[in-house]
């Protein structure tokens, strides 16, 4: 009891923190209002954290900030699906994967899973998830991003993603895991 309570205060106490990076159009920047860059991957992960706190109904949290996220995160998505970021942030391999921008539209699309959609959403879903599908994934970081977001939203594909995923394991013993092709594992 005294410990949950503590972790809702903490919540709200982020929740209040995060505020203050929103952007007048719904946006989120890393900076705030003290430069004002939206970043697609900030604004993504914002929104994600976002949803939680309203999925498990931890603290009030208005609902404007969610919706207005998503509705500037479809606005910033190329006719094909993907996006391109426009603010930099501090780590920007998280985002890109191979010189494309295949693991920014995965990381978007998180954004967008276990919530009420309207049909816009929907379409805008499915092109996003078709430009990933569509692409050769040979980035196992990305693959494991993208068949977890498949899985997640039950599309026929997962299935085969995951199969995919499991060939390229390495299993050693009792041990299973995959190595990052390229030398440097930061790069995905």
């Amino acid at each position: 009891p005294d410990t949950k309570k503590k972790l809702f205060s903490y919540m709200d106490v982020g929740y209040q923190q995060l505020s203050r990076y929103r952007l007048d159009d719904g946006s989120f920047s890393m900076f705030g209002n003290l430069h004002e860059c939206s970043g697609v991957w900030f604004t993504a992960s914002t929104v994600q954290a976002l949803g939680k706190l309203i999925m498990y109904e931890a603290i009030p949290v208005e609902i404007d900030f969610l919706n207005d996220g998503l509705n500037w995160l479809m606005l910033q998505s190329g006719e094909d699906g993907s996006f391109n970021e426009s603010c930099p942030i501090a780590h920007p391999h998280i985002q890109r994967t191979g010189g494309k921008e295949l693991s920014l539209a995965s990381s978007v699309m998180f954004s967008f899973v276990g919530k009420e959609l309207s049909r816009e959403y929907k379409q805008f879903i499915n092109k996003t998830i078709s430009l990933l599908l569509a692409a050769p994934i040979n980035d196992v970081y990305l693959l494991a991003k993208t068949t977890y977001l498949l899985t997640l939203i039950n599309h026929p594909d997962s299935a085969r993603m995951l199969a995919k995923l499991n060939s390229l394991a390495i299993v050693d013993g009792k041990y299973r895991y995959w190595s990052v092709s390229g030398g440097d594992p930061r790069s995905s």
